[in-house]
């Protein structure tokens, strides 16, 4: 049974007029007469009866009416909830640590709304294994992570790789050596569960430096804060506190450490490589983030 057939009979039912069916459905008179009567054929019953100048159901015509109307409030019903998914292609999920936030995505977002302005945008503040876990199981479109990833599902798109540096406070490094510093100040350490907090980690013990007590906190802008306010000394990467070296809020503590990195990378989901939203805000973080 052709669709379209079943189409034109439903409008031409409430219209009972060819013509007004015709413009309605942009076809030509006889071509709705032409598709009523292949369909009458089809059910072997005449659907329609001209009585003088009107045209009226035959029960038959009737009883089809009434399926012909709950089958299109169904396509209707469907092509409204396609036109919500629709809308959806145009929102984009995204998913980092606050700190990646913080320092590095805010004019990466900016620039790109700005060549996306239909877009609609939900960032999610979530640490390594959250964002991981969001790309996985579709909760988000694109992760922002400082850490490596193996899962062959998940593409990843390196940004940068940050040396780990020594920070303190300028007035503790004016009135203290590193010898003394980490005689009497304790070091502020970064605590979750990422490949970022290890390589931290890895960096203190195989340059074997020795504090006289430990801060812990699982956020690296907690971390960051007590190290501006004096509290003790912190071993952190670059990009985190580029500005704040920049503007002399921080300062480097001069040693011979062995260097390690730590790389940041914008992920996704291998299915979504063709995602124009994503493909976009890749160029953009490859401008205004990777060539800063």
């Amino acid at each position: 049974m052709e669709f379209r057939n079943l189409q034109t009979f439903h409008y031409a039912a409430q219209f009972l007029n060819y013509s007004k069916t015709a413009q309605h459905l942009s076809f030509s008179q006889p071509a709705v007469t032409k598709q009523i009567r292949l369909l009458e054929e089809e059910l072997n019953v005449k659907l329609f009866i001209r009585i003088g100048n009107k045209m009226y159901l035959t029960p038959a015509g009737d009883a089809l009416q009434k399926y012909t109307t709950k089958i299109f409030s169904v396509v209707e019903e469907m092509a409204n909830e396609m036109r919500r998914y629709e809308k959806d292609e145009s929102l984009l999920k995204i998913g980092a640590d606050i700190s990646i936030i913080t320092n590095n995505l805010q004019p990466v977002i900016s620039q790109f709304y700005q060549y996306n302005q239909s877009v609609q945008m939900k960032i999610y503040t979530w640490e390594f294994l959250k964002v991981i876990d969001g790309i996985q199981s579709n909760e988000i479109d694109v992760g922002f992570i400082s850490g490596d990833i193996k899962d062959p599902n998940i593409l990843e798109y390196k940004i940068s790789s940050d040396p780990i540096v020594l920070v303190i406070s300028p007035v503790l490094a004016e009135r203290y050596s590193l010898k003394q510093i980490m005689k009497n100040y304790p070091l502020i350490c970064y605590k979750t569960k990422s490949p970022y907090a290890q390589l931290l980690d890895n960096y203190l013990v195989k340059n074997k430096l020795k504090i006289r007590g430990t801060i812990e906190f699982s956020n690296l802008e907690a971390v960051k804060s007590a190290v501006l306010q004096g509290v003790g000394i912190s071993a952190l990467t670059n990009d985190i506190v580029f500005q704040d070296l920049k503007n002399g809020k921080l300062q480097l503590v001069e040693n011979d450490f062995e260097p390690m990195y730590i790389q940041t990378s914008m992920i996704y989901h291998k299915e979504k490589a063709s995602s124009p939203l994503i493909q976009s805000l890749q160029e953009h973080v490859k401008e205004y983030w990777c060539n800063r």
